[in-house]
C-alpha cells in the first residue's frame, strides 16, 4: 500500500475489515480477553498490545489467536503498563478539568472546554496509532511511539482523519454497546492501527527513497 491520503486510508480500513472477518472467531476471543483484562486498569496496556501482536501476525497471514495475544502481552508488559498508567492519569485530568471549567462561570469557560476537547481528541488519535508503532519499532520506546504517531498526524492529516476518525467512532460505539464482548470490535481497532502504521511507513520510506 503506497498510495497516500484518503484513498490509502480507505484501503487500510477495507483490509482491516477483511482480515478481521476472515479470522472473526479468534478476534472475538482475543477481544473478550482484552476487555476482561482491561478491567484491572493498568493491565489494559499489555492486553491491547497483545491484540496488536495478533494483528501483525494476521497481516503476515498467520493466525495466532490466544497464543499470539499472550506472547504480545508478555513481550510488551512493562511498556504496556506504563502506557496504561499515563492514559489513566490523562483521562482523570481531562475529566476533572472538564468538570471544573463547566462549573466555572466565566466568559472564557466555553472556549477552555472546546480547547480541552480538541486536545483530548488529538491525544486519543495519537494513542490509536501508538500500538501500531510500538509493534513496528525496533526500539520499543513509548516516547518514540508517541513522537512517530504525532508526526504521522501532522504529515498525513487526511489519512489520519479517516483511519483515526473511524477508529474513534468504533471505540465510542463499542463502549456504549459493549460490542467488544459480542462482535470483537476491539481487535478490529488493533488491526486498523497496525495496518495504518505499516501503510505510512511504506509511504514515508518510498518518499525518502526518491
Amino acid at each position: 500500500m503506497k498510495t497516500s491520503g484518503f484513498r490509502s486510508a480507505f484501503d487500510v480500513i477495507g483490509q482491516s475489515f477483511r482480515l478481521w472477518w476472515d479470522d472473526w472467531t479468534n478476534e472475538v476471543v482475543v477481544s473478550l480477553l482484552t476487555v476482561l483484562t482491561s478491567l484491572t486498569g493498568v493491565l489494559a496496556g499489555p492486553a491491547i498490545l497483545g491484540m496488536g501482536e495478533v494483528a501483525e501476525d494476521l497481516t503476515n497471514g498467520i493466525r495466532t489467536g490466544i497464543g499470539g495475544w499472550w506472547e504480545g502481552f508478555r513481550r510488551y508488559f512493562w511498556v504496556g503498563v506504563l502506557w496504561a498508567v499515563v492514559n489513566l492519569v490523562a483521562a482523570a485530568l481531562v475529566g476533572f478539568s472538564l468538570w471544573f471549567y463547566t462549573q466555572w462561570d466565566t466568559p472564557w469557560s466555553p472556549l477552555l472546554v472546546i480547547l480541552l476537547v480538541v486536545i483530548a481528541v488529538l491525544w486519543a488519535e495519537v494513542q490509536l496509532l501508538t500500538p501500531g508503532y510500538l509493534i513496528a519499532q525496533a526500539d520499543k520506546s513509548l516516547g518514540l511511539a508517541w513522537k512517530n504517531s504525532l508526526l504521522t498526524l501532522l504529515a498525513a492529516p487526511g489519512f489520519c482523519f479517516v483511519t483515526c476518525g473511524l477508529s474513534l467512532l468504533i471505540l465510542i460505539v463499542s463502549v456504549v454497546t459493549l460490542m467488544p464482548l459480542i462482535a470483537g470490535t476491539a481487535s478490529l481497532l488493533a488491526l486498523i492501527s497496525v495496518l495504518a502504521v505499516q501503510d505510512r511507513l511504506a509511504v514515508f520510506g518510498s518518499q525518502n527513497a526518491n
